[in-house]
């Protein structure tokens, strides 16, 4: 019905349900979980495991949705920073398909852009 693609859409999920169900969500249920994380990244912080283990998921479609989570929980200042860092870090060294892997460097320099500079 096209909430997952709105945002102002979706409708409130508890937080704490949310990171129950994707502890075990598999195949589709995984996959609309990482779309409302994505739309709603507050939902990132519980259910962070979740997410790193969908970035090592064998679909490509999973893990592009999972590193797109992780990148908008960083950018919402959700998850620390240096583990976003670390976390998409990680996902690229193993990564093996190409497009994903280029989408993952533009994520990893977003987050790594919003590092604050030493100061001189």
């Amino acid at each position: 019905v096209g909430i997952l693609d709105k945002p102002e859409k979706l409708p409130w999920l508890s937080a704490g349900l949310f990171a129950r169900h994707m502890e075990t969500a598999q195949g589709t249920a995984l996959t609309r979980g990482l779309r409302a994380a994505k739309a709603r990244p507050s939902l990132v912080k519980g259910s962070i495991g979740s997410v790193k283990r969908a970035l090592a998921a064998a679909d490509a479609a999973t893990r592009r949705d999972a590193a797109e989570a992780i990148r908008k929980a960083v950018l919402a200042k959700v998850i620390d920073l240096k583990d976003g860092e670390d976390i998409l870090a990680g996902r690229l060294a193993d990564e093996t398909e190409p497009v994903l892997k280029a989408e993952l460097t533009g994520s990893l320099e977003q987050v790594r852009g919003m590092t604050p500079q030493a100061q001189q």
